[in-house]
């Protein structure tokens, strides 16, 4: 019996959603945060924004591989599903980013299920914690070495 995995995470960093989505779209440079590799396999022209909607990527993790697509691109929202072959099937990740004064708070959400013996709570909670771990490191990543421009900020402090 396969059991429903639902992953929600939130994180609050210090730039812009088009920053944020920019750089969660620069599908290469992901393992900076997440534990895993990835690669892209072919991109469409459909897509305005650099690695976008149609995008398809292979990811990595340990011996385990499985390949993703992008499926939804816009200012503030990104979504994927793993194809094929997978440790899960049905596998569906919604990137939600909100302006939040000098911040953006990135939602995280994550549906699937098990394709593995591995119990569903086990399963979830290492997912769970590859995506908080790599929201935390996203956000150091921005208090680093990114500010949100001056426009931003200009607008929130009148």
């Amino acid at each position: 019996m396969s059991v429903k995995l639902y992953i929600h995470v939130k994180q609050a960093m210090k730039a812009t959603t088009l920053q944020v989505r920019d750089e969660l779209l620069n599908h290469e440079g992901l393992e900076r945060f997440f534990n895993a590799r990835f690669q892209v396999k072919s991109t469409t022209n459909q897509s305005e924004v650099v690695g976008g909607e149609g995008t398809k990527r292979t990811v990595k993790i340990g011996p385990i591989s499985f390949d993703e697509v992008i499926t939804v691109v816009n200012d503030d929202t990104i979504c994927y599903a793993v194809v094929g072959d997978a440790p899960v099937k049905n596998h569906l990740g919604t990137i939600k980013l909100y302006n939040s004064g000098s911040y953006c708070e990135v939602d995280y959400t994550i549906t699937c299920q098990s394709n593995t013996l591995l119990p569903g709570f086990i399963l979830s909670w290492f997912i769970k914690r590859d995506v908080t771990s790599a929201l935390f490191k996203l956000a150091t990543y921005f208090d680093s070495h990114h500010q949100p421009s001056s426009e931003v900020r200009e607008r929130h402090e009148s």
